[in-house]
């Protein structure tokens, strides 16, 4: 049989009213604590739902929207973790309202078997984890060009908040995925361009460059 995997948005308390509620499931839980992280993992791992609490909803619609087209447009809001059900109704978007855990089991059951995790023959974090290692080349090629343009034309704002937005990105996801050393370079690119003015910065910025270098290959 093969093993679904859902990915769930919420603090640890909801996470662990999910599991208790589908531990007869065949299914494999991916937990997010936050809207962005789902959607990273989302798009690398192609889980089979999602399943987000009301109050995560409410607090960041677009990206759970987002998150979840690439798990097959298939949501739950859970309303009875928290009995507030006009809330999960207000929120709840594409997602189909669920008010209890034997609800959940029924929605649960009718899930496609999807999860890129069986074809790298890994657990589903373990495979979302491996899919982002390999795209780290790419992501460093990406960070570099931006800020050797960016180092290129030193007056130009616009430059600037593209390298800061994307070193902002990866310094999160590359540490949440367990590549810290990534993690903590696109972090110093980050802060060292939020300094205002200044050379020194961009010394920083050049000797980040070198060091990508290593990661693009």
């Amino acid at each position: 049989m093969t093993t679904r995997s859902l990915l769930v948005v919420g603090d640890p308390p909801l996470c662990a009213a999910v599991a208790a509620a589908l531990a007869a499931e065949d299914v494999a839980l991916i937990p997010a604590t936050a809207a962005a992280e789902a959607r990273l993992i989302a798009e690398i791992e192609g889980p089979a739902g999602l399943i987000a609490s009301a109050s995560a909803l409410a607090a960041e619609p677009a990206a759970l929207a987002a998150a979840l087209k690439c798990c097959g447009g298939i949501g739950a809001c859970l309303a009875f973790e928290t009995g507030d059900e006009e809330a999960g109704a207000r929120s709840r978007g594409s997602f189909e309202l669920v008010r209890s855990a034997a609800a959940l089991r029924e929605w649960a059951a009718q899930l496609p078997s999807r999860g890129r995790g069986e074809e790298l023959g890994l657990d589903p974090v373990a495979a979302v984890r491996a899919a982002y290692g390999a795209s780290l080349p790419d992501k460093a090629r990406s960070l570099a060009a931006l800020a050797a343009a960016a180092a290129a034309e030193r007056a130009d704002p616009e430059r600037i908040a593209a390298v800061r937005r994307l070193a902002h990105r990866l310094r999160g996801s590359a540490g949440t995925f367990g590549y810290r050393e990534f993690g903590a370079l696109a972090a110093e690119i980050d802060d060292a361009l939020a300094e205002e003015g200044g050379e020194g910065r961009w010394q920083v910025i050049e000797a980040a460059l070198l060091r990508l270098a290593r990661w693009s290959s």
